[in-house]
């Protein structure tokens, strides 16, 4: 199946004008928007002794092309699953810049 990619460049352009249309933010205050706040505040205290905020952080899409690139060497025909994949940054970038089918599991 052929998958049409898209450069770096042209991704963070998309992702950008995407995130200002649906919350009319951009991707950096995202984080901090409501959604993401509350989510980041909800922990279950069972699940770390003496955290008390989820943790969130991400990856910025040059250090993620890099990853994907040069150390997973990911391809077209390769599927990639992102275990706890928060708003799906990295597995948005995955499928749309190296073509690969992209799955985020949280």
């Amino acid at each position: 199946v052929y998958r049409r990619t898209f450069s770096l460049d042209k991704f963070e352009r998309y992702f950008e004008t995407a995130v200002k249309k649906a919350c009319n933010c951009s991707t950096f205050q995202l984080e901090d928007s409501p959604a993401v706040k509350h989510a980041n505040t909800r922990v279950d205290p069972r699940d770390s002794t003496g955290q008390t905020r989820a943790q969130y952080g991400r990856i910025l899409p040059e250090a993620t092309d890099n990853l994907l690139r040069e150390h997973l060497r990911l391809s077209r025909s390769d599927i990639f699953i992102d275990v706890g994949h928060g708003i799906g940054n990295t597995v948005l970038q995955a499928a749309y810049t190296i073509g690969c089918e992209a799955r985020g599991i949280e």
